[in-house]
């Protein structure tokens, strides 16, 4: 048995179990996991890959949506419209060409990653939370 059988058998399985015995699909984002990737996203019952991870190059676009056509999986979704190091950046033309590049890598479900909190110890408008630096002063004055 290898490290990733072990992962997937006493993680994934059981966490895909739970939810399926309390009638929940399981949507599973699996980037960075020492695990073999295809097997846990064709596990999953909506596999899904987020834009954040390996700035989302359609090589690692294509993990999830490999998994669920290997898998017989219809909905393959992404987490986006956010970027590393570039708070406050969303455009409509920008969140148009990402989609472009996420139906591309059949992606046929978008989920709008969105912040429900603010980083009260920053001064306004607050803290990037995918900025390594955690800048407190943005490019962009908050709208």
């Amino acid at each position: 048995m290898t490290a990733s059988d072990l992962m997937i058998d006493n993680f994934y399985q059981p966490l895909i179990d739970w939810a399926h015995s309390n009638h929940l699909k399981m949507r599973i984002q699996v980037q960075g996991a020492p695990a073999d990737l295809l097997r846990i996203y064709g596990q999953s019952d909506i596999p899904e890959i987020e834009v954040l991870y390996a700035d989302g190059r359609y090589d690692f676009l294509k993990l999830a949506s490999s998994a669920g056509h290997l898998f017989a999986r219809n909905t393959i979704s992404s987490e986006t419209f956010v970027w590393p190091d570039h708070p406050n950046e969303t455009t409509p033309e920008l969140m148009k060409t990402t989609t472009a590049d996420l139906f591309a890598a059949s992606i046929n479900r978008i989920v709008y990653h969105g912040f429900p909190y603010e980083s009260m110890d920053r001064p306004d408008p607050g803290g990037f939370l995918f900025r390594p630096s955690m800048c407190s002063s943005p490019p962009f004055p908050r709208i």
